[in-house]
């Protein structure tokens, strides 16, 4: 199992799984109301455990749970377009203020670029979430464009633009 390490001593993160169905399920129960309050969680909030055990399944490259000593503390997840990525994060809001997110996202950013060989990777905050902006500008994210309900965030990997395996060839 692949644990991408954190500037936080006692933050990791390791693939979600099947494993972690109940985890997740509970975790997104008891943050409900924080989740919803920037966002759709509705999808994730209505799958039963069940649900989390098949769409887990034995783990990914891409989706990634928060673990503060081991107990599940939120997710980071980078949504397939190789070599480009989008990136989706929360944090149960018993930790959050304590740059959780940003860490775990910083983690991801690596993982993306030198094991996964992204370019770019792109997310999207709501207009107000001043907290999930900050995470983001935290990594170095640039706003790039602002719609009716929503920021957009973008993240070249290195200075052109290209996955690391491309740049090196340069």
């Amino acid at each position: 199992m692949r644990v991408l390490t954190t500037t936080h001593q006692e933050l990791t993160l390791t693939p979600l799984a099947a494993s972690d169905a109940e985890a997740v399920h509970e975790l997104l129960q008891a943050n409900r109301e924080h989740l919803m309050r920037w966002s759709d969680y509705s999808g994730e909030l209505d799958t039963s455990v069940q649900q989390w055990r098949d769409e887990l399944g034995d783990g990914s490259d891409l989706d990634f749970g928060l673990r503060l000593d081991g107990t599940l503390a939120g997710r980071v997840r980078l949504i397939d377009h190789h070599p480009r990525y989008g990136l989706g994060y929360w944090v149960a809001q018993a930790h959050t203020g304590r740059g959780l997110a940003a860490a775990g996202v910083r983690a991801v950013i690596v993982h993306a670029r030198d094991a996964l060989g992204g370019s770019d990777i792109l997310a999207g905050v709501s207009l107000g979430n001043a907290a999930s902006a900050r995470v983001l500008r935290r990594n170095e994210f640039r706003s790039v464009a602002v719609f009716d309900t929503y920021e957009r965030f973008h993240l070249p990997l290195n200075d052109l633009g290209l996955s690391s395996v491309a740049a090196a060839r340069l």
